[in-house]
């Protein structure tokens, strides 16, 4: 009876500590080539406390800095790193569910090879993606 009790409350502690699978939504992507460079995208109705970014293609992408712009103004960055083909690296906005106007990516190929940076985000209820730039 005690084990069962144990392995009841060990099943129990389990299941808070799992994060709940957020709902992704494409928000666009980014190609990118071995020469450094700096690309914008802009957007409407963007508001979300969770990204990702993947990277696609035969090669690295190295990024010197990921910011973004958001509704209040506030400018932040939100990543800087290597993915390899396949990766993904996922963060929280600061500040929780936010407004997104523009994202800046300072980012690169690895490589001669072509790569594409796809962004992800978990919207909240009644957001649409809207690229406009």
């Amino acid at each position: 009876m005690k084990g069962s009790i144990v392995a009841l409350a060990a099943l129990a502690g389990s299941l808070v500590s799992v994060p709940a699978l957020a709902m992704m939504t494409p928000a666009g992507s980014v190609d990118l080539w071995a020469n450094p460079t700096h690309t914008s995208v802009l957007y409407a109705n963007f508001t979300g406390d969770i990204l990702a970014f993947t990277a696609r293609g035969n090669a690295d992408v190295a990024c010197r800095s990921i910011t973004a712009a958001f509704a209040d103004g506030t400018v932040s960055q939100i990543y800087d790193g290597t993915l390899a083909p396949g990766d993904q690296v996922e963060m929280r906005l600061p500040g929780g569910a936010r407004n997104i106007r523009r994202m800046d990516f300072d980012c690169w190929s690895i490589d001669r090879g072509r790569a594409v940076l796809n962004v992800t985000a978990d919207l909240v209820p009644h957001s649409v993606i809207v690229p406009v730039g």
